[in-house]
């Protein structure tokens, strides 16, 4: 019986549920393999084996040196496969993802406690992020 009630986060790391069998990498990274039916398989296990993708996260969290002049808080980079920011300070943030500076008309809000991420269409470019509060505070990571 295949397995169901396997629930991922956007960026495909497995959260719950009873997962597929697993293939343990040489490198010692263990991948979940996940089985896939295509059209009707008359209840048989037959299906597509489909190995998510193994990211990397690197830590891009930091604090607004100047209030009212943006940051970046990661260089522009080709590999990305997402990112996610979350507003740990008490006045709004806004970041922007398309190499542009964010401010208060440019990028997408982030209220006090929110959460932002790429919404899964990744961009290469710098990601900048704005802020009126110096010393505003905000967690960040990058997946490559």
């Amino acid at each position: 019986m295949a397995n169901t009630g396997i629930k991922l986060d956007p960026y495909g790391v497995f959260l719950e549920g009873e997962p597929s069998p697993t293939v343990t990498e040489p490198s010692g990274i263990t991948v979940y393999r996940l089985v896939v039916s295509i059209g009707d398989t008359g209840g048989s296990e037959n299906g597509a084996a489909v190995f998510p993708a193994v990211m990397t996260s690197t830590d891009r969290s930091g604090t607004i040196t100047t209030g009212g002049i943006a940051q970046n808080f990661a260089a522009a980079n080709s590999v990305r496969k997402g990112w996610t920011l979350c507003n740990l300070d008490v006045v709004t943030m806004y970041v922007n993802d398309t190499g542009a500076a964010a401010s208060a008309s440019v990028g997408i809000a982030v209220a006090p406690g929110q959460t932002v991420d790429d919404g899964g269409k990744p961009s290469g470019a710098t990601l900048s992020v704005f802020s009126t509060n110096t010393g505003g505070i905000y967690a960040a990571k990058e997946y490559t």
